[in-house]
């Protein structure tokens, strides 16, 4: 629930003057032409996927939007935002090569997508993070419905990465001291 609202936080404060005017732009990016592909074989429809990203780097707001992102999470336990729009499409990662890249069978954005936040945590031994490459963290990830206008529909979805290790680990250290204690 907490790192639902700090998805929440982070999407209420960057969405109206940076992330929508700039998705409203990404979103004049053609896709039907990857759709189209087949799914096998892989490279032809990753080199389509990288070509969106190129062009929606492209865009005049990307290093705005790119700059607000990397400063408000300077120094946080943070570690990458991302931003998809209702076609599935990554149009913001911190991770600059996901940009572009399709979610549509992502069970996390169909969720948020669908008006439901959704997280998950992970254990990765490499993880790209805003401050570099970080090791063997414990990640929460929450996907997020942004919604708006009168009729409150869903705009898009924000994902947030977040290192929970510490927190993990004062879980463990109490279980082992529970154990412990009743042994």
């Amino acid at each position: 629930a907490n790192h639902v609202n700090l998805t929440r936080v982070v999407a209420n404060l960057m969405w109206d003057s940076d992330i929508a005017p700039f998705m409203a732009a990404a979103q004049g990016v053609r896709i039907d032409e990857c759709l189209a592909l087949p799914a096998e074989p892989l490279p032809p429809r990753r080199r389509c996927w990288g070509e969106v990203g190129r062009r929606i780097t492209a865009l005049s707001a990307f290093r705005a939007l790119d700059a607000k992102a990397y400063n408000a999470m300077r120094s946080t336990a943070v570690f990458k935002i991302k931003v998809f729009d209702l076609r599935g499409i990554t149009v913001y990662s911190s991770e600059h090569a996901q940009i572009g890249e399709y979610a549509g069978g992502n069970a996390g954005w169909r969720a948020a997508s669908g008006g439901r936040p959704a997280s998950e945590l992970t254990h990765r031994d490499r993880f790209s993070a805003f401050e570099g490459v970080v090791e063997n963290r414990d990640l929460i990830s929450t996907y997020v419905p942004v919604r708006g206008g009168r009729d409150d529909a869903v705009l898009g979805v924000v994902e947030l990465y977040s290192d929970a290790t510490p927190f993990l680990e004062q879980i463990r250290g109490a279980s082992r001291k529970f154990a412990q204690i009743t042994a």
